[in-house]
């Protein structure tokens, strides 16, 4: 059984966390290393639902970081967006449909 999904949502509680109180660099670039590394190698794994299971967690973290305006963590959410958009392949699922300009 694959501890992706639990380990995936962990991360974006962390997240939403580090977004009220953004002070601390160094636990803030690893805590978005560790989003990372999960989503490279893990997101395109079928036991852990692939990378929609990843989206539809990930995305109300980072939609909390863009829109609540945490700057010091934009540069972080746009790197792993594009991470996910190399990994995926068309067409977009209804979860990135939100973030279309």
């Amino acid at each position: 059984m694959s501890n992706h999904p639990s380990l995936t949502q962990a991360l974006a509680s962390l997240l939403l966390e580090a977004c009220k109180n953004p002070r601390c660099p160094g636990f803030s670039h690893y805590l978005f290393e560790a989003v990372a590394g999960l989503v490279r190698h893990c997101g395109n794994d079928p036991a852990s639902g692939g990378l929609p299971a990843y989206e539809a967690v990930l995305f109300p973290a980072f939609d909390a970081v863009l829109s609540g305006d945490v700057q010091e963590f934009h540069p972080y959410v746009f790197q792993v967006l594009a991470q996910l958009i190399e990994l995926s392949s068309p067409p977009l699922s209804q979860v990135r449909q939100g973030f279309r300009v």
